[in-house]
Protein backbone atom coordinates (compact mmCIF):
# COMPACT_ATOMS: atom_id res chain seq x y z
CA UNK A 1 0.00 0.00 0.00
CA UNK A 2 1.55 3.59 -0.69
CA UNK A 3 2.83 5.40 1.95
CA UNK A 4 0.42 8.41 1.35
CA UNK A 5 -2.65 5.95 0.88
CA UNK A 6 -1.98 5.03 4.29
CA UNK A 7 -1.52 8.21 5.90
CA UNK A 8 -4.68 9.26 4.28
CA UNK A 9 -6.73 6.49 5.74
CA UNK A 10 -5.14 7.42 8.97
CA UNK A 11 -6.29 11.51 8.91
CA UNK A 12 -9.22 10.00 7.55
CA UNK A 13 -10.11 7.59 10.72
CA UNK A 14 -8.72 10.01 13.17
CA UNK A 15 -11.15 12.63 11.99
CA UNK A 16 -14.25 10.32 12.05
CA UNK A 17 -13.44 9.63 15.47
CA UNK A 18 -12.95 13.29 16.75
CA UNK A 19 -16.34 13.63 15.49
CA UNK A 20 -17.48 10.69 16.92
CA UNK A 21 -16.08 11.40 20.64
CA UNK A 22 -17.25 15.06 20.25
CA UNK A 23 -20.47 13.57 19.44
CA UNK A 24 -20.73 12.20 23.11
CA UNK A 25 -22.01 15.66 24.45
CA UNK A 26 -25.72 16.07 24.39
CA UNK A 27 -26.16 12.51 22.97
CA UNK A 28 -28.86 10.48 24.55
CA UNK A 29 -27.16 7.92 27.23
CA UNK A 30 -27.10 4.50 24.71
CA UNK A 31 -25.56 6.47 22.05
CA UNK A 32 -23.08 8.72 23.69
CA UNK A 33 -21.59 5.18 24.79
CA UNK A 34 -21.69 4.06 21.14
CA UNK A 35 -20.32 7.05 19.71
CA UNK A 36 -17.53 7.10 22.66
CA UNK A 37 -16.68 3.09 21.47
CA UNK A 38 -16.59 4.21 18.07
CA UNK A 39 -14.78 7.35 18.15
CA UNK A 40 -12.05 5.45 20.58
CA UNK A 41 -11.91 2.59 17.99
CA UNK A 42 -11.75 4.38 15.30
CA UNK A 43 -8.83 6.82 16.48
CA UNK A 44 -6.99 4.27 17.93
CA UNK A 45 -7.35 2.30 14.46
CA UNK A 46 -5.95 5.56 12.98
CA UNK A 47 -3.12 6.10 15.30
CA UNK A 48 -2.10 2.22 14.03
CA UNK A 49 -2.18 2.96 10.40
CA UNK A 50 0.89 5.53 10.94
CA UNK A 51 2.95 3.06 12.58
CA UNK A 52 2.86 0.53 10.42
CA UNK A 53 3.57 -0.66 6.55
CA UNK A 54 -0.11 -1.63 6.53
CA UNK A 55 -3.40 -0.37 7.96
CA UNK A 56 -4.39 -3.23 10.78
CA UNK A 57 -6.96 -5.42 11.03
CA UNK A 58 -7.89 -4.39 7.83
CA UNK A 59 -11.57 -6.88 7.32
CA UNK A 60 -12.23 -5.65 11.19
CA UNK A 61 -11.70 -2.57 10.29
CA UNK A 62 -13.50 -2.48 6.77
CA UNK A 63 -16.42 -3.78 8.95
CA UNK A 64 -16.22 -1.21 12.22
CA UNK A 65 -16.30 1.82 9.34
CA UNK A 66 -19.39 0.42 7.81
CA UNK A 67 -21.30 0.27 10.98
CA UNK A 68 -22.08 3.84 11.58
CA UNK A 69 -23.67 4.33 8.33
CA UNK A 70 -25.93 1.40 8.80
CA UNK A 71 -26.36 2.59 12.63
CA UNK A 72 -27.69 5.57 11.15
CA UNK A 73 -30.11 4.51 8.66
CA UNK A 74 -31.35 1.97 11.33
CA UNK A 75 -31.62 5.02 14.38
CA UNK A 76 -33.17 6.78 11.58
CA UNK A 77 -36.10 4.24 10.24
CA UNK A 78 -36.73 3.27 13.87
CA UNK A 79 -37.30 6.45 15.30
CA UNK A 80 -39.71 7.69 12.27
CA UNK A 81 -41.91 4.77 12.32
CA UNK A 82 -42.11 5.00 16.10
CA UNK A 83 -42.43 8.76 15.60
CA UNK A 84 -39.75 9.88 18.06
CA UNK A 85 -38.33 12.93 18.02
CA UNK A 86 -36.29 12.74 21.08
CA UNK A 87 -33.50 10.34 19.24
CA UNK A 88 -33.03 12.23 15.96
CA UNK A 89 -33.12 15.47 17.43
CA UNK A 90 -30.13 14.63 19.40
CA UNK A 91 -28.35 13.76 16.45
CA UNK A 92 -26.96 16.36 14.37
CA UNK A 93 -27.05 15.77 10.70
CA UNK A 94 -23.77 17.62 9.62
CA UNK A 95 -20.93 16.14 12.20
CA UNK A 96 -23.27 12.32 11.27
CA UNK A 97 -22.96 13.05 7.41
CA UNK A 98 -18.84 14.31 7.57
CA UNK A 99 -17.67 11.57 9.83
CA UNK A 100 -19.52 8.96 7.60
CA UNK A 101 -17.80 10.48 5.01
CA UNK A 102 -14.88 9.75 6.36
CA UNK A 103 -15.75 6.44 7.49
CA UNK A 104 -16.86 5.58 3.27
CA UNK A 105 -13.11 6.91 2.68
CA UNK A 106 -11.60 4.38 4.99
CA UNK A 107 -13.58 1.71 3.44
CA UNK A 108 -13.38 2.52 -0.14
CA UNK A 109 -9.42 2.36 0.55
CA UNK A 110 -9.54 -0.81 2.34
CA UNK A 111 -11.47 -2.26 -0.09
CA UNK A 112 -9.43 -1.58 -3.00
CA UNK A 113 -6.16 -2.53 -0.98
CA UNK A 114 -8.14 -5.86 -0.06
CA UNK A 115 -9.36 -6.54 -3.88
CA UNK A 116 -5.94 -5.75 -5.26
CA UNK A 117 -4.37 -8.18 -2.91
CA UNK A 118 -6.94 -10.82 -3.67
CA UNK A 119 -6.28 -10.07 -7.54
CA UNK A 120 -2.73 -10.63 -7.35
CA UNK A 121 -2.79 -14.07 -4.78
CA UNK A 122 -5.44 -15.19 -7.92
CA UNK A 123 -3.36 -14.37 -10.27
CA UNK A 124 -0.09 -16.48 -8.78
CA UNK A 125 2.12 -12.82 -8.37
CA UNK A 126 2.71 -11.81 -5.15
CA UNK A 127 3.56 -8.19 -4.40
CA UNK A 128 7.14 -7.82 -5.99
CA UNK A 129 9.86 -6.81 -3.03
CA UNK A 130 12.42 -4.48 -4.13
CA UNK A 131 15.89 -5.48 -3.55
CA UNK A 132 18.59 -2.86 -3.01
CA UNK A 133 21.67 -3.06 -6.01
CA UNK A 134 24.85 -4.49 -4.69
CA UNK A 135 26.24 -1.09 -4.52
CA UNK A 136 23.71 0.50 -2.93
CA UNK A 137 22.83 0.57 0.36
CA UNK A 138 19.05 -0.54 1.57
CA UNK A 139 18.02 2.73 3.88
CA UNK A 140 19.69 5.43 0.72
CA UNK A 141 17.89 8.51 0.82
CA UNK A 142 15.15 8.87 -1.39
CA UNK A 143 15.69 11.56 -4.06
CA UNK A 144 14.57 15.12 -3.27
CA UNK A 145 12.02 14.89 -5.99
CA UNK A 146 9.89 11.61 -4.05
CA UNK A 147 10.44 13.32 -0.70
CA UNK A 148 9.09 16.44 -2.35
CA UNK A 149 5.69 14.53 -3.67
CA UNK A 150 5.58 12.72 -0.80
CA UNK A 151 5.61 15.61 1.42
CA UNK A 152 2.96 17.51 -0.89
CA UNK A 153 0.57 14.10 -0.83
CA UNK A 154 0.54 14.07 2.69
CA UNK A 155 -0.03 17.57 3.35
CA UNK A 156 -2.95 18.02 0.81
CA UNK A 157 -4.59 15.10 2.00
CA UNK A 158 -4.40 16.60 5.83
CA UNK A 159 -5.34 19.87 4.59
CA UNK A 160 -8.59 18.38 3.56
CA UNK A 161 -9.22 15.98 6.07
CA UNK A 162 -8.60 18.86 8.54
CA UNK A 163 -10.97 20.79 6.80
CA UNK A 164 -13.92 18.45 6.63
CA UNK A 165 -13.13 17.17 10.62
CA UNK A 166 -13.01 21.04 11.80
CA UNK A 167 -16.16 21.51 10.11
CA UNK A 168 -17.65 18.86 11.74
CA UNK A 169 -16.38 19.54 14.65
CA UNK A 170 -17.80 23.08 14.62
CA UNK A 171 -21.31 21.30 14.13
CA UNK A 172 -21.16 19.41 17.46
CA UNK A 173 -22.58 20.89 21.07
CA UNK A 174 -18.61 20.30 22.16
CA UNK A 175 -17.97 23.45 19.22
CA UNK A 176 -20.98 25.36 20.02
CA UNK A 177 -19.35 26.19 23.77
CA UNK A 178 -16.96 29.22 23.42
CA UNK A 179 -13.41 29.12 23.71
CA UNK A 180 -11.46 30.18 26.44
CA UNK A 181 -10.75 33.66 24.91
CA UNK A 182 -14.39 34.63 24.37
CA UNK A 183 -14.89 34.36 28.08
CA UNK A 184 -14.92 36.92 30.27
CA UNK A 185 -13.57 35.20 33.55
CA UNK A 186 -12.77 37.70 36.70
CA UNK A 187 -8.86 37.51 37.44
CA UNK A 188 -8.17 35.71 33.96
CA UNK A 189 -6.63 38.06 31.34
CA UNK A 190 -5.35 36.75 27.99
CA UNK A 191 -4.49 39.83 26.14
Amino acid sequence: MSPILRIWLGFAALGAGLIHLALVIGAPPGLAVAFALLGAAEFAWGTFCFARDEPPLQRLALLFVLLPLVGWIVVLLAASALHSTDVTAALRPLPLVIATLLDTVVAVGLALRMRGRRRAEESGASEPEVEPAADEHPAAPASLASTARFLLGVGAGALVIAALTTTGLSATEAGSFPSVHELNLPGLHLH
